[in-house]
């Protein structure tokens, strides 16, 4: 998966910044810049800033990024689908500058557990039909396993009928810089079914 994003980050403007893992822990990563209006909100009780990110195919992607002196596993344990919905709703256009690190996120894992508390049983009997393979769900099965594969690349790609300029604001907008671990939330923006979760706590690492 590869959100191409609206408005299309600059790449001519990417340039290494520094993203603080923690307070001891200091990397260099690409960080991707644009300029332009955004939905932005902030949440006074987890102390966490909330900033929209829309793109091309209808769905957005919302990135959570605690205070400074907040831990990021603070604010997961305060989501919930009621609270990101709130974060929506309380999302207010502002003219600003964004930069966002470039990342690639790839993990396997086992569905076997997460299918069978759903009641979903059958694709693991011997005897069960192999043809009967979840295809809703993109996974493969192997035996009596079945395992799903998340890859998401975040950067400048864009389609060739996009365009890549920014706004130019008479005075420089306040700029947010996403440089320390974040979570990001990609929703459809018409329905508000979230699709896809995940955190940065390393944009170096997969």
């Amino acid at each position: 998966m590869r959100p191409q994003f609206d408005p299309p980050f600059n790449s001519s403007s990417t340039q290494d910044e520094r993203f603080y893992v923690d307070r001891y822990h200091v990397v260099m990563v690409p960080m991707m810049f644009q300029a332009d209006k955004y939905f932005l909100a902030y949440d006074r009780v987890v102390k966490a800033g909330v900033l929209k990110l829309p793109m091309t195919d209808g769905t957005a992607m919302l990135v959570v990024l605690p205070d400074e002196d907040v831990d990021l596993t603070a604010v997961e344990e305060e989501m919930t689908l009621e609270k990101i919905q709130t974060w929506i709703q309380q999302l207010k256009k502002t003219k600003l500058e964004v930069q966002l690190p470039r990342f690639l996120l790839e993990h396997s894992y086992t569905l076997k557990d997460v299918l069978q508390t759903l009641d979903i049983t059958m694709v693991f009997q011997d005897d069960a039909d192999i043809s009967v393979i979840l295809v809703f769900l993109t996974s493969n099965l192997f035996g009596c396993q079945v395992h799903h594969k998340s890859v998401l690349t975040v950067d400048e790609r864009v389609d060739h009928t996009s365009t890549s300029g920014g706004r130019l604001f008479s005075t420089p907008p306040p700029r947010l810089t996403i440089n320390r671990p974040f979570i990001f939330i990609i929703y459809q923006q018409t329905t508000g079914s979230l699709l896809f979760m995940g955190r940065v706590t390393n944009p170096t690492e997969k």
